[in-house]
């Protein structure tokens, strides 16, 4: 669909990442190490810099060495999350992101995703998770209409006169 007006220049490499189409594409014969030292923008980063990072998604050395087919499904999020944060790209795109994780995974996505300096669209169901890292909803009504609200899902409900019933 063409814009009404104006227009959109994305300044190098892909305008988004899609965390799901990474998550789905990874190698299970790859180790993380590997994996997230030659994809996006980690291949030209330090590997130090990179291992940091990786040590702040709560990643072990020892995870490092495995192999991304070992890995819980916690950690192949994680890992996913990694490539897309590094990626380069301006806009992350994550559907449904804590389905299946655990809560430790959850909170770890939550604190790499509010740290973002780029924008995150997200589309979930969890309400608790929504409230940590959006600060704008796309509100779609049981009537087919839509709205845009400059708020979280517990600020939003407040704003109605509704309880913060999760």
């Amino acid at each position: 669909m063409a814009p009404d007006a104006g227009g959109v220049h994305w300044k190098l490499g892909d305008p988004w990442v899609d965390y799901n189409v990474v998550l789905d594409g990874l190698d299970p014969k790859a180790t993380v190490t590997r994996k997230v030292n030659f994809e996006g923008l980690a291949h030209r980063a330090p590997r130090k810099q990179v291992h940091r990072f990786l040590e702040l998604l709560q990643f072990s050395e020892m995870d490092l060495r495995q192999e991304i087919g070992t890995l819980s499904g916690g950690q192949r999020a994680r890992v996913a999350l990694a490539l897309s944060l590094l990626w380069g790209a301006p806009v992350v795109i994550l559907d449904e992101p804590t389905n299946h994780l655990d809560v430790t995974a959850t909170q770890v996505m939550e604190r790499a995703l509010v740290h973002f300096p780029g924008a995150v669209i997200v589309v979930s169901h969890d309400r608790f998770f929504i409230d940590k890292v959006a600060t704008r909803l796309l509100v779609f009504e049981g009537n087919g209409s839509a709205s845009t609200v400059n708020a979280n899902w517990t600020q939003w409900q407040a704003s109605r006169g509704i309880g913060a019933t999760k």
